[in-house]
């Protein structure tokens, strides 16, 4: 039996009497990257609920979610956060939440009015270690995230500090974004072990080209102009794989945009939400 996942449930501060007969008040789910939880959206949270109603949902083993006893890969994480999850509504997944919303959205499309996906790709590493020509050049190094992977079993803190950092590296405040970061992510203590090996595996191995390609519901991609993860060179591939995706680029941003630069990236979901939700 699945655990439902902690999360948190925030009704619009819009009065049902100020929304248009035309446009009732949307549902919105956070989801989150990896080793983070969903205290990471905060600041922008009050910003979010002048337009939804939001669910926060804390991946399985991290922040306050207990950790199952079961298999840790893409398809329980996706089963769990269903459960937690309103019944239809736009979804925003950053970085590792980026792939499940995906999945989501492939699997489930009744459930997805419309996908956001953050600093995220649906294909995190290149293609080069299984021989042969690349087809997805864009994509991380296959043996950098391969080296995350064995680093972790040497020094699985050493590693989340040089991951975040990494995140955070050529933002235009990064120091700031550091500093956040390193406040956020043991605030409910420490993430699972098996929770953060097992979600580099599945940054590393996934290939959700395919579910994006059958996706029929408006795509947002919204990248970092710096992002040292996520080339923003990769939004060209990831429109080819489906003529509904959107891009929007924030400028001076790196992996983590809407904690770097709050109000561009609000602008983005914002106008991406009107226009394409009428």
């Amino acid at each position: 039996m699945s655990l439902v996942p902690y999360h948190d449930v925030f009704k619009s501060k819009v009065n049902n009497s100020e929304v248009s007969k035309s446009e009732d008040v949307k549902e919105l789910v956070l989801l989150h990257g990896w080793g983070m939880h969903s205290g990471l959206w905060d600041e922008i949270l009050p910003e979010l609920l002048q337009r939804f109603n939001v669910t926060v949902i804390d991946l399985p083993g991290m922040g306050r979610s207990p950790m199952s006893s079961g298999t840790y890969d893409l398809a329980s994480l996706c089963e769990q956060v269903l459960l937690a999850a309103p019944e239809k509504a736009v979804w925003v997944g950053w970085s590792l939440g980026g792939m499940i919303a995906l999945k989501i959205a492939a699997d489930h499309p009744a459930r997805v009015t419309a996908l956001i996906n953050v600093a995220s790709t649906p294909k995190f590493s290149n293609s080069l270690a299984v021989g042969g020509d690349d087809d997805w050049p864009k994509g991380m190094p296959h043996k950098s995230l391969d080296g995350f992977v064995d680093l972790f079993e040497e020094d699985w803190e050493g590693t989340v500090i040089r991951f975040l950092a990494l995140q955070c590296k050529d933002s235009s405040s990064y120091r700031q974004d550091v500093r956040k970061l390193r406040d956020v992510i043991f605030f409910y203590g420490q993430p699972a072990k098996k929770a953060l090996r097992e979600g580099l595996v599945i940054l590393r191995d996934q290939d959700l080209r395919s579910e994006l390609a059958s996706l029929t519901q408006p795509i947002l991609y919204l990248f970092g102009e710096n992002d040292n993860l996520i080339s923003p060179n990769m939004s060209n591939s990831i429109q080819a794989l489906n003529a509904n995706v959107n891009v929007a680029m924030v400028s001076g941003a790196s992996h983590i945009p809407f904690l770097s630069h709050p109000d561009s990236f609000l602008n983005a979901i914002g106008d991406f939400v009107t226009e394409q939700l009428k």
